[in-house]
């Protein structure tokens, strides 16, 4: 249901999931917590979703890297940005290693706020390590919030850097 174009019905998802935990007693595995959590976090309810990591530790789940990029990916949806990289910071002081897709969550907060400067900062630092590097879908997030802010040269200097 979530992958219904063009109007997922996450607050139907969550209603039925809530049902049928009530109603047939089952308890959900942590893949249906992490449905719930991206569907709260899609609607902007960044902190619903981030209850259901307490939920998954309360079931005996072990949360994996995926529950973390739909909690940062809410806090970035609901504008709240500092909650967001707050639990970054607690991902990798618990010894999480933040993967592609947690980077691209970071870098499309960065570019929705304006903040180019961190965003270039962050670039070069993945750029140096040897873990996780930038693909085409980090670069073009910011290229294009450089285009949109008419910073039109630094946004090609970054593409034909990109290119080498």
């Amino acid at each position: 249901m979530t992958k219904i174009k063009p109007n997922p019905p996450f607050s139907h998802v969550i209603f039925l999931a809530n049902k049928l935990e009530l109603q047939s007693g089952l308890r959900p595995d942590r893949f249906s917590c992490s449905i719930v959590a991206n569907c709260y976090s899609r609607l902007g309810r960044a902190n619903l979703a981030f209850g259901l990591l307490g939920k998954q530790f309360k079931l005996g789940y072990q949360p994996d890297i995926s529950l973390f990029n739909i909690l940062l990916n809410g806090f970035v949806h609901s504008n709240q940005l500092s909650k967001g990289f707050k639990l970054l910071e607690r991902i990798v002081k618990l010894r999480w290693k933040p993967d592609l897709v947690t980077y691209g969550v970071v870098f499309k907060g960065l570019c929705s706020t304006g903040d180019h400067v961190s965003a270039l900062r962050l670039l070069r630092h993945m750029e140096s390590r040897a873990e996780v590097k930038p693909d085409v879908v980090i670069y073009n997030t910011i290229i294009d919030s450089l285009g949109k802010d008419k910073l039109v040269i630094q946004a090609i200097n970054l593409f034909k850097e990109m290119e080498t």
